[in-house]
């Protein structure tokens, strides 16, 4: 017999969160890549994150900044790709 505390515990199929975490992990992932290569390789990012430094900020700052940077322009991006191509609404129902 169980205690009051206690709970039967039966299998059941993961719920909404545990697949709502797996399809958020691999965007959080992928720009989490793009900034440590971008701090790495590219010189723009680096003169940006210099100025940062000596601003006083600390690189886990400086990295929140620079993927907000990163997320702003992937969405410019996709929004200007968006309204250059010509849709239909009957091309959006097919999605």
């Amino acid at each position: 017999m169980l205690a009051h505390w206690e709970t039967p515990r039966s299998p059941v199929a993961p719920t909404a969160i545990d697949s709502t975490a797996a399809e958020t992990a691999r965007p959080t992932r992928a720009l989490h890549t793009i900034v440590l290569v971008r701090m790495r390789h590219e010189p723009r990012t680096r003169d940006y994150m210099a100025r940062l430094t000596l601003e006083g900020l600390e690189t886990k700052d400086i990295f929140r900044c620079l993927k907000r940077f990163v997320v702003r322009e992937i969405y410019r991006h996709l929004t200007s790709a968006c309204m250059s191509s010509p849709t239909t609404t009957s091309q959006l129902d097919d999605l």
